[in-house]
């Protein structure tokens, strides 16, 4: 994550992320784990942005969008995918305040 872009009513955050997923097998007992084989790893390179916009004092537009690269997808050398990610999700947060004796 790089941090937060904040103007009255919206909240940017940009991120980044980058994931290694390994096909490794392993025994294990009473004594040290052991690798007994390797694989291909699948390797996951994703950016994006998430955005918050405050539409209301109690309703928020919550979305995000990301693009990914995978080198060697589900483990196979030489298979390569793009993806991308969309999501919005509408949040209503009431104001309601919530004490010991229930609902206020």
């Amino acid at each position: 994550m790089f941090g937060r872009i904040v103007v009255p009513g919206i909240v940017v955050t940009p991120w980044v992320q980058v994931a290694r997923l390994a096909t490794d097998t392993y025994a294990f007992g009473d004594g040290p784990i052991v690798r007994t084989g390797s694989g291909p790893a699948e390797l996951r390179v994703r950016i994006g942005v998430g955005v918050r916009l405050q539409v209301s004092r109690c309703v928020e537009l919550d979305g995000e969008i990301a693009v990914e690269d995978v080198e060697r997808a589900a483990f196979v050398p030489g298979v390569r995918r793009d993806n991308v990610v969309l999501r919005a999700l509408l949040v209503w947060r009431p104001s309601a305040t919530l004490t010991s004796s229930g609902v206020m």
